[in-house]
Order: C-alpha cells, then sequence, then structure tokens
C-alpha cells in the first residue's frame, strides 16, 4: 500500500502561528470556536500536523536534517525519523531517551524538503509526545499548548504526495527507509512491531543511540551485524526467533543465540520497556544482496546495504 498525503495548505491567515483568532484558556466545548489556526492533513483516516507551524506556536526549537527531525522544547527533546513509526524522546527529569511506538510514521508534504521542518507532518500521537493535548469535537480536531491557547487543526482540500514505503497489510511487513537507512519492519496483532536495520548505518538513523550502536558494533567482530528495535502499545510476550535465508543459506537466531540484547527483555515488551539487541550473521551472508526473513509466521525479503 502506498500513502498517499491529502495536505491541509494553509490560507494566508492560516498561517500555522497562533493566529489572533485562537483562543487563550478556552476549552473545545466553548461556545466560541477558533477560526483558524494550524495546518493539518489527513492520511488514511490519521491527522497529522505541520511541524514547523505548531513549533512556532510552541516557541520550541526544531531542526531537519537527512531524513531525521530534532524537537527541543523546554520540557522535552525528540527525534523523529521520516517513513518510522518510531520517535525517541528525553524529558528534563529523565536520565535517558525512550523509544515510543508512533500510529503512523511522520510524512513529508508535496515536493516537500527532509531537511526542512516547515514540510514535515507529524501524527497526533507525535504531537502528543511534544505536552501538547488533542481533542476531537464535532468532526475537528483542537490542539491545547501548555500555555493555555486553544487551536484547531486545519484541514484543506488540496492533495500532496508523501514518502512512500511498501507495506503489505495482509503480510505485516513493510520495506522502508529510516533517516535513508534501508530497514525491514514486521508488525504484529496491530501492537508489537520489529525494526530491522544495518547495525554500520544505526547511527544515521538513531543518533542518540550512537555511543551504544559503536559499543555493538566493536564486539560483532567479522559478523554481519543487524539492529534489532522492539516496541509495542501494550505489555505482551514477543518471540526472540528469527529466520534468515539468502542463497543456500538458512539460520536461525534465538536469544541468546546470535541474538544479543542490550535494552529490555526477551520476556516481554511494553510501550515504557522497549528492546533493543544486535544479531549477528555470519560473514558468509551477503547484506548487499536480498535477504528472506521470517518472524511471527511472515517473510520478507529485504537488501540492508546499498
Amino acid at each position: 500500500m502506498l500513502l498517499t498525503v491529502a495536505t491541509g495548505w494553509a490560507q494566508p491567515d492560516q498561517s500555522g502561528a497562533a493566529s489572533q483568532s485562537s483562543m487563550t484558556g478556552a476549552g473545545p466545548g466553548s461556545a466560541a470556536v477558533p477560526a483558524a489556526g494550524i495546518a493539518g492533513s489527513v492520511v488514511s483516516g490519521i491527522t497529522y500536523v505541520r511541524a514547523g507551524a505548531l513549533a512556532t506556536a510552541l516557541g520550541d526549537v526544531v531542526t531537519a536534517a537527512g531524513g531525521v527531525l530534532t524537537w527541543r522544547g523546554a520540557e522535552v527533546v525528540a527525534t523523529f525519523f521520516l517513513g518510522a513509526a518510531d520517535a525517541l524522546v528525553r524529558r528534563s527529569q529523565d536520565g535517558g531517551a525512550d523509544d515510543s511506538a508512533l500510529s503512523a510514521p511522520p510524512l513529508l508534504t508535496t515536493a516537500g524538503d527532509q531537511n526542512d521542518p516547515s514540510d514535515w507532518l507529524l501524527p497526533l500521537d507525535a504531537v502528543q509526545l511534544l505536552g501538547v493535548t488533542a481533542t476531537p469535537l464535532a468532526g475537528q480536531v483542537f490542539l491545547g499548548l501548555p500555555t493555555g491557547v486553544l487551536l484547531a487543526v486545519v484541514i484543506g482540500t488540496e492533495e500532496a504526495a508523501g514518502p512512500t514505503a511498501t507495506f503489505d497489510p495482509e503480510d505485516g511487513t513493510e520495506v522502508t527507509t529510516v533517516a535513508g537507512v534501508p530497514a525491514l519492519r514486521f508488525f504484529l496483532d496491530d501492537d508489537l512491531s520489529l525494526l530491522l536495520l544495518d547495525l554500520d548505518l544505526a547511527p544515521l538513523a538513531f543518533p542518540d543511540l550512537t555511543v551504544v550502536i559503536d559499543a555493538a558494533a566493536a564486539r560483532a567482530g567479522g559478523d554481519q551485524a543487524l539492529l534489532a528495535l522492539v516496541t509495542s502499545l501494550r505489555q505482551r510476550e514477543w518471540s526472540t526467533s528469527l529466520v534468515f535465508a539468502q542463497d543456500a543459506l538458512s539460520l536461525e537466531v534465538r536469544s541468546p543465540y546470535r541474538f544479543h540484547l542490550y535494552l529490555g527483555a526477551e520476556a516481554g515488551v511494553a510501550p515504557d520497556a522497549p528492546v533493543a539487541g544486535v544479531i549477528l550473521l555470519p560473514p558468509t551472508f551477503s547484506l548487499y544482496k536480498p535477504i528472506a526473513v521470517s518472524w511471527g509466521g511472515q517473510t520478507a525479503t529485504v537488501t540492508f546495504r546499498r
């Protein structure tokens, strides 16, 4: 399934920044309703918000480069990845970053530049990670800012195409890229996700994890190493067994055999307890050639390195 974006282009008085027609200290149930607000889009029933416009309204600093959007607010620092339904979030009172699963991946507007924050579109659950509330009312979504300002998400009528990924809903697999790095994602039961990508390229996709990734790579030796990230929307069990096949080669890995966990546990995964590990394939496997990967009864083919 190819994603298609219906973009909400703002009119001249709908610039995305908090306008004079926005309300302060009012709730969605008030008699008066904002006439303008943040430009938004709807993709397959999911509401998106323009990142640059929201950052302006919040007074936050946001930068984008190489398919990675970094958000710096007063209480939170968040990293979003183009085309990937995962985010890294670090709050001021926490010591480290948490991996948060999103309902949908961030997208770009038509002909958008991945290095321009104003061209990024974030789903509502990503917006809520930034301390913004989202309330649907009478077919419209209202955003509540920490300052008490209430803004309406203004959905336009023009259509635009966002970045695409090959997703098979029947198979539950997606061959995509994370910050330009080839990746394979599995989905199970609508709440469990496993992401695989080349460990050597992982710092490009997850710069906040560079220290951990470098340490894991140093222990890989001559093996071909893959980074595995497991996230879930609820606490549940997950399988550490994966099968890799290439030409006449076939190998099953299962923690702790050739699958070493650096974060989380094989006993279970939860929204606040993601799992990160490294899978080691023998040097006879090539990451430059297609590899068939099987997990949870599903199989997909991916080339991890181009």
